[in-house]
């Protein structure tokens, strides 16, 4: 029997995890939610949605009521940081500039599609703290919100960046 509980916990992972984000609680639902890709985990956020590698663990550094937190971090098995995210209130549709904080440089912007958003850009970074990062910028059709993620396991990105979902009518 206790040889049967790991594989018994493995394969029902993927459905405790979509599970998981159904709804959103209180008066900000429904979120939008993803079926997880093996291997991975679903977070679900008031108008985002994505996947992050399952051995990676979060920690929230602050809420936001009704939506994510102010920042979200992965960390792995090490406690190193190896993806960032948050979701924000926005007044225009970003755009990319060269001018970054933390001392990083823009060196590439490409977009790409993400259902449901009015926009999303990848952006290529070298420099900083971690040595380079892909930045993954969401917009809602609104552009009203925005979803940040800092993937600097650079490895990861095409992997995070082909989950992404947005609602495409936020609250």
């Amino acid at each position: 029997m206790r040889r049967a509980l790991p594989g018994l916990a493995a394969a029902c992972a993927p459905l405790l995890a979509a599970c998981s984000l159904i709804g959103g609680g209180g008066d900000d639902g429904p979120f939008p939610t993803i079926s997880p890709q093996s291997g991975m985990t679903g977070t679900s956020w008031r108008n985002f949605a994505f996947g992050a590698p399952s051995e990676w663990t979060t920690q929230d550094a602050g809420g936001a009521p009704g939506g994510a937190a102010t920042d979200t971090y992965w960390s792995d098995a090490n406690n190193a940081t190896q993806m960032s995210g948050s979701q924000v209130g926005i007044q225009d549709c970003p755009t990319a500039t060269g001018q970054r904080p933390n001392g990083t440089t823009l060196t590439a912007v490409h977009r790409f599609h993400v259902p449901g958003a009015g926009g999303a850009l990848r952006l290529t970074l070298t420099g900083g703290q971690h040595g380079g990062e892909t930045e993954l910028v969401v917009w809602t059709p609104g552009c009203d919100e925005q979803l940040t993620l800092h993937i600097y396991a650079q490895d990861k990105a095409d992997r995070i960046a082909d989950t992404i979902i947005a609602k495409a009518d936020p609250d």
